[in-house]
């Protein structure tokens, strides 16, 4: 549960979600009416008002007596069928003529994800070309299961086709016992087979520089041999944009990396292709020709 209060001179209002939802779900809260005064709150009813997001509702509230307490359970009911870019960070609330707003935090829409828990911790590598935004996935990663509404930006992102990430970066994401690593832009002349083996066996610690090598620092990675499997990596996430899957010399390149990384199953994430049809940022779940010619390339 997430509380949140809002005081007014008459009455303080604690908000509570009850459990968590999925995006275009009805969601339940309870609202406690706390009575401030030294009169008697006449029985009325709370409207849960209209967001964009929540549709207007109405609910009973019994009168509450002197510095009494009533707690009413309430539905609020989503607007048709929504996306992840319409939920709000507030609820309002209208009660004895006067409207406030409650904020909560966004986690509540990751039910499915809050339960699905592991012991032992989860190592999930991000790789892709320079440029495929894979920090900024991992921002992303680390925004949605932030808790409050902030943006989260620990990686460095904007490279472009040049390198904006140069080291090996854990991010852990809490409380899912899940690390995500996120590493520089993969090409012949920055990974080779040999690195890129050496990464997924957890043969290199956190803030590994593109620029080292095994050899420099060989009796230090022997020294650390116990801890590997802390580093070992058990997923990968391959991000690809439009450009690199147009590219014959780098498609070639991902390819044999891909295959190299075959036994982890690899998600393969397409990005920036909103960049190709700006019509997906407004419904990224239509059906795009942009989309279906991607996927098909991948």
């Amino acid at each position: 549960n997430y509380k949140t209060k809002e005081a007014r001179q008459m009455a303080t209002f604690e908000v509570r979600v009850i459990g968590r939802g999925a995006v275009s779900a009805d969601m339940n809260f309870t609202i406690t009416i706390r009575n401030n005064s030294n009169q008697i709150l006449t029985a009325d009813r709370l409207t849960l008002c209209d967001n964009g997001y929540f549709s207007e509702s109405s609910h009973p509230v019994p009168a509450i007596p002197a510095y009494g307490v009533q707690t009413v359970s309430v539905t609020a009911p989503v607007c048709g069928k929504k996306y992840i870019s319409d939920v709000k960070e507030t609820i309002i609330i209208k009660y004895k003529s006067k409207t406030q707003s409650s904020s909560f935090w966004f986690g509540i829409y990751t039910d499915s994800l809050q339960k699905w828990c592991i012991s032992s911790p989860l190592n999930i590598l991000l790789i892709g070309a320079p440029g495929s935004t894979k920090s900024s996935l991992t921002n992303a990663f680390l925004t949605c299961t932030n808790n409050n509404w902030d943006f989260v930006t620990k990686a460095a992102v904007g490279g472009a086709e040049r390198h904006c990430t140069t080291a090996l970066a854990r991010f852990k994401l809490e409380p899912f016992n899940i690390n995500i690593w996120d590493m520089w832009g993969i090409n012949p002349i920055t990974v080779s087979f040999d690195t890129l083996d050496n990464i997924i066996a957890g043969v290199f610690p956190s803030n590994w520089n593109m620029e080292y090598t095994y050899n420099q620092f060989a009796q230090q990675l022997e020294e650390k041999k116990s801890s590997r499997d802390e580093r070992k990596i058990h997923s990968v996430i391959y991000v690809m944009t439009q450009s690199t899957l147009d590219r014959a010399d780098s498609r070639d390149y991902l390819k044999a990396c891909f295959e190299r990384l075959k036994d982890l199953n690899p998600l393969v994430v397409l990005s920036c292709l909103d960049e190709v049809s700006p019509s997906i940022r407004s419904n990224p779940a239509a059906d795009d020709e942009t989309i279906t010619q991607a996927r098909n390339k991948a």
